[in-house]
């Protein structure tokens, strides 16, 4: 159902074998990466199913509407 609508529109997506991985190398690289999965949220406090990934480094990611969500490696 995704694939259908960004191929309708002519964006961009790739689905790499580990996930999480390409999109920790995209962010060390300094990209950002929309992440979305199952069902919509929304709201003020939506946070998972949507999601904006990026270096918490760039000032330019740090605004007042984007709350920010620290995440911590678990072994």
């Amino acid at each position: 159902m995704f694939a259908a609508a960004l191929d309708r529109h002519g964006l961009e997506y790739r689905r790499p074998d580990n996930l999480a991985e390409a999109a920790a190398r995209l962010i060390a690289d300094e990209r950002i990466v929309g992440w979305f999965q199952g069902r919509l949220e929304f709201g003020s406090r939506a946070l998972g199913k949507r999601s904006i990934l990026a270096s918490p480094l760039d000032p330019g990611m740090r605004e007042a509407f984007r709350p920010f969500g620290a995440a911590v490696a678990v072994r």
